[in-house]
């Protein structure tokens, strides 16, 4: 089995940040369209986001797995997985009343600006944890 060398690696480290980049515009977009929308379009973007979170949600969640699939070898991550899963699970709790909060604070449709935000930071996140430099002074710190 031979790698060809000058071909640029594809696969979830790559396309994944793209998907959250993606994801965030949509988002914005979903917002604007709420901004001015009559009550039958209304419908209809609601709809859209709906099948936006929960689909799209799904495959971003699938990648993030394969992410850190391929970034330990299996005893580190025998390890590691419990920590991330658990920190997955606070960060669930921590973000459903931040949305309960915001939403009371600014209303449903700025939801969605967060939401956005949130999903560039997290491309922003990938794209910069793509450095070996930077994965390995994380593996360094942390052992």
């Amino acid at each position: 089995f031979r790698q060809n060398q000058g071909a640029p690696a594809r696969g979830p480290v790559k396309l994944v940040p793209m998907a959250f980049a993606l994801g965030a515009a949509l988002h914005l977009v979903e917002f604007s369209l709420l901004q001015g929308a009559g009550p039958d379009l209304q419908a209809a973007v609601v709809t859209l986001v709906y099948l936006h979170l929960v689909a799209f949600g799904a495959i971003l969640l699938s990648g993030f797995w394969s992410i850190v699939n391929e970034h330990f070898d299996p005893r580190e991550a025998k390890q590691r997985f419990g920590k991330i899963t658990g920190a997955g699970t606070a960060g669930g709790i921590v973000g459903g009343l931040l949305a309960e909060r915001g939403s009371a604070w600014f209303g449903v449709d700025a939801l969605l600006v967060r939401l956005a935000a949130l999903y560039f930071a997290a491309a922003v996140s990938l794209w910069l944890g793509r450095d070996p430099r930077i994965l390995m002074a994380g593996t360094r710190e942390a052992a």
